[in-house]
């Protein structure tokens, strides 16, 4: 039987903008929130001024709410509910030395948007097989929703998926604000896929935005992406789902769309000319789609789940394949 959480002891794990805005969150609602942070530093500087120096720098905290550590094995420990925050590429370094005994009996939730680098495994696979953790404790936080908008207080959504849909109900109890509205879920990988599909998406949307094709192009690539959605998750996690709820389209089309995504911005840039190397290199954050492509591609192979959008930036991304070749090829595969 699975164990619901007895207690509002949460924890958020990473320092960048996701983290940043989840604590502030979580903050508003408990008497009191851990925050593991990459560094004394930080630390001391939240502490000292209430704000993050690096993300969200607007956003200005209580600090008395706060439980700011640099340490993380007594975080883990003191701490129920653990919620990470972190690119995916940071995961497994971030557990590096952290006793796997510490993991026992806690509620992990991962809002990590993407597939660990240089494997297939979701966080949620991680989780299972290299920290022993049951999957009836992990669950996942989805959107649409974006880190600076929840800085400004704008209407912002939020989906929590367990297994258990009364421990998805908890988890959601602690994050409803005025500004923010939470659904629940049982649907906990078919979710946590949708999140990551839906960063190579919006890389495509934005490459073609780069390259200059209008809305008409951009609105049947993005109806072809949901069906490239749909596809991968009947194959890879069949479950009765309603694919136009917002933790499924409601999320790619914000990604896709918005500015403030930086998986279609390194799209644009790439779809402007600029090599792929170079556009990594000028973001000044992880875009997730980058890794999930490769990881993506690695679970389909050649299988008959063709998913062309997905195949088209694989080749733009890692065979070097000019973006506007691949776009006039791509096109022909969309109705």
């Amino acid at each position: 039987m699975c164990r619901e959480p007895t207690s509002t002891n949460v924890a958020v794990i990473g320092s960048g903008s996701w983290a940043t805005a989840l604590v502030k969150i979580f903050s508003e609602n408990l008497p009191k929130v851990g925050w593991w942070v990459r560094s004394e530093k930080i630390a001391s500087h939240i502490q000292r001024f209430g704000r993050n120096p690096s993300y969200l720098s607007s956003v200005g905290f209580h600090v008395h709410r706060l439980d700011i550590r640099a340490e993380l094995s007594s975080l883990i420990r003191d701490y129920q509910i653990i919620v990470l925050a972190m690119p995916s590429i940071f995961l497994k370094d971030t557990f590096q030395g952290v006793a796997h005994s510490l993991f026992k009996e806690k509620k992990w939730i991962s809002s990590i948007k993407g597939l660990l680098p240089d494997d297939t495994n979701l966080v949620s696979d991680y989780l299972k097989t290299a920290c022993n953790i049951n999957s009836s404790d992990i669950g996942i936080l989805s959107g649409p929703c974006h880190a600076e908008e929840v800085a400004m207080e704008r209407l912002s959504y939020l989906t929590v998926a367990f297994n258990d849909i009364s421990q998805a109900r908890f988890i959601a109890g602690t994050l409803k604000r005025p500004y923010v509205s939470v659904c629940v879920s049982d649907d906990v990988m078919g979710i946590e896929y949708a999140v990551v599909l839906k960063n190579i998406f919006a890389l495509a949307v934005g490459m073609a935005n780069g390259l200059g094709y209008g809305d008409n192009f951009q609105a049947v690539l993005i109806s072809n992406a949901m069906q490239e959605m749909a596809s991968f998750l009947e194959v890879f996690c069949p479950q009765t789902r309603d694919i136009n709820r917002s933790s499924y389209l409601g999320d790619l089309l914000v990604t896709s769309y918005s500015s403030l995504s930086r998986n279609r911005t390194l799209g644009y840039t790439i779809g402007k000319g600029c090599a792929v190397s170079e556009a990594l290199s000028e973001m000044p954050m992880i875009a997730e789609g980058f890794f999930a492509t490769k990881g993506v591609i690695n679970l389909i192979g050649n299988d008959s789940l063709s998913m062309p959008i997905a195949r088209a930036v694989y080749k733009i991304l890692y065979e070097k394949a000019p973006a506007g070749e691949v776009f006039k090829h791509l096109h022909k595969f969309l109705s």
